[in-house]
């Protein structure tokens, strides 16, 4: 998570060099915003609280959630870099029994116990990256801090800097329904 609060502090911070507004972030005309938060909440409530088949009702729920937003969303600068990290974290969890490999070493940086949590399987929805682990480059291999330290993958990334480019796209524009490729301003031409 600290990726994303640091993308949209980039994103912001760069619309404010621009000269953009952060108030023309209410012009931002998502359509079905609140399936985001609403997605986060089931995947925290599925990794705390559930195992087994609801886990993985809820995990895929969440994911499909995001993908669709992202979908109906798609017009929007920053938006198709958002879907492809979504889509590549997805793959490697349908890849791997829908868990997120970590990179062992990468975890030790949390200490003892976050890697005897990971290696008994009591670690979020990570399990422990091994010679079995389908696409191991895209697991959580990428130690990053700030604000907390956690470890991010390339689909968490890739994500980021769609969210980034979509608040600064935002944020310089009165009218963010209007995108590149064929708006309102476009087809008055």
């Amino acid at each position: 998570m600290s990726v994303e609060i640091l993308a949209i502090l980039i994103g912001i911070g760069f619309g404010l060099v621009k000269k953009g507004s952060i108030y023309n972030l209410a012009n931002l005309k998502l359509k079905f915003f609140w399936v985001l938060p609403v997605a986060y909440v089931l995947q925290m409530i599925s990794i705390h609280y559930f195992s087994n088949s609801l886990y993985l009702i809820m995990v895929i729920l969440s994911y499909l959630a995001l993908l669709i937003f992202c979908l109906l969303n798609i017009r929007f600068k920053g938006i198709p870099y958002m879907l492809a990290g979504i889509f590549l974290n997805f793959l490697e969890m349908t890849l791997n029994g829908m868990r997120m490999p970590a990179y062992l070493p990468s975890v030790r940086a949390f200490g003892k116990k976050a890697v005897d949590d990971l290696l008994s399987g009591h670690y979020g929805k990570s399990i422990a990256m091994d010679k079995h682990t389908l696409l191991p480059f895209l697991g959580d291999i990428i130690p990053f801090h700030f604000l907390i330290f956690n470890i991010v993958s390339i689909g968490d990334c890739v994500f980021a800097v769609g969210l980034g480019v979509l608040i600064y796209n935002a944020m310089l524009l009165q009218n963010y329904s209007v995108v590149s490729g064929g708006g309102a301003n476009e087809s008055a031409k």
